[in-house]
C-alpha cells in the first residue's frame, strides 16, 4: 500500500501531461507533439533530479 502512494503523484503527473498535450493536439497536430515532447523533457530532467528512492526490504 505504501508502494502504490508513491507512486500516485507521478501517475496524476502522467496523466495531466497525456490531457494537456492531447488537447494541443486537437488545437494543431504539430502542436501536440511539440507539446509532449517538452513535457518528456521536463519530466526527465525533474527525474534525474529527484533523490533516489530506498528500497523496501520486505
Amino acid at each position: 500500500m505504501k508502494k502504490l502512494i508513491t507512486m500516485v503523484p507521478d501517475a496524476l503527473i502522467l496523466s495531466g501531461a497525456g490531457a494537456l498535450s492531447h488537447g494541443a493536439g486537437l488545437l494543431h497536430p504539430a502542436a501536440g507533439f511539440i507539446m509532449a515532447g517538452i513535457l518528456l523533457l521536463v519530466g526527465g530532467v525533474s527525474a534525474a533530479r529527484r533523490a533516489p528512492v530506498e528500497k523496501d526490504e520486505a
